[in-house]
């Protein structure tokens, strides 16, 4: 299939081949995988936690490294893990501060499938980014839970949760100090982040649209909300860091009440107007009630 660009290079360290594949990696026979930051990630963990920074010839990916030489489980019983290579060049917000974009995806209908996309908010470590310094999380992970680890979270809660607006200002400001940006790209930024995030989203679709099915639900159709973070690195490509099915909602943040007070009540629209269509036998598109969901798939 097609090149799944988004993603950054991955390994699963519970598959064979993989596993394979990261130890030659690491090794002299593919060459230049110690010379390099990887993340190594717990599967099904969320919230930060089972999370670890292998920097660069460090003591943590050289005992990763030993570990698949010698055929030994990464840690404890298990390698249930995924270890993925960490972007170098992130954008960095105010300068100092890693980011990244919390987006909304909804399935408003199963059956036919019709996919929209929602602008999130950023989430921005409370912490300066320092590249070469990963013997600490702080700095690096931008979700919510770690910044809740700082003292001074409550008084500085607001600027861990900025909008879409104040990226767009980070954008602007960016591209106008950097002359390597493309011209199309330095006419508008922000759409050119967007235009990447929604065809990464038509991509993992695509993936796992037999998955979008009713299963064992007894009514004719079915809907599901989804998250999805992302990255922004200094040629301003998008990674995907992964997609969330239960995104929290919890309005924490100005940034975030702003986002999901529109949102969730045009959700909701959304879906009884799909329900009505069906029942009256109507052809679902176009779907009035979206007005700031964005259709992407369908």
């Amino acid at each position: 299939g097609r090149d799944a660009w988004f993603v950054p290079e991955s390994f699963r360290l519970y598959d064979k081949d993989d596993r394979k594949s990261f130890s030659d990696r690491l090794s002299n026979i593919d060459g230049g995988g110690m010379d390099v930051p990887w993340i190594l990630k717990k599967v099904n963990k969320d919230r930060g936690e089972g999370i670890t920074l292998l920097g660069p010839r460090g003591e943590g990916l050289l005992e990763v490294q030993q570990k698949l030489q010698n055929n030994e489980k990464i840690s404890g019983k298990s390698d249930f893990y995924v270890v993925q290579r960490y972007i170098p060049n992130p954008l960095l917000f105010e300068h100092y501060y890693k980011f990244d974009l919390r987006i909304y995806w909804l399935v408003a209908s199963a059956q036919p499938l019709a996919v929209y996309y929602h602008d999130g908010i950023l989430r921005v470590s409370l912490t300066k980014y320092d590249g070469k310094d990963f013997s600490s999380r702080k700095g690096h992970l931008t979700n919510v839970s770690q910044q809740k680890k700082e003292k001074n979270y409550e008084e500085a809660k607001d600027r861990a949760t900025r909008s879409f607006e104040d990226l767009l200002s980070t954008l602007e400001s960016y591209v106008a100090k950097n002359p390597h940006i493309p011209e199309p790209i330095r006419d508008d930024p922000l759409g050119h982040i967007r235009t990447q995030i929604k065809a990464a989203l038509v991509y993992i679709i695509e993936a796992f649209k037999d998955s979008f099915t009713l299963g064992k639900c007894k009514g004719d159709n079915a809907f599901a909300f989804f998250g999805g973070d992302f990255m922004i690195d200094s040629d301003l490509k998008v990674w995907v860091s992964e997609v969330q099915s239960g995104p929290d909602l919890a309005l924490s943040a100005e940034a975030k009440k702003n986002v999901i007070k529109v949102l969730l009540p045009e959700m909701f629209d959304i879906v009884a107007e799909v329900q009505d269509k069906q029942i009256r036998g109507e052809s679902l598109f176009p779907l009035e009630s979206a007005k700031t969901w964005e259709f992407v798939y369908g």
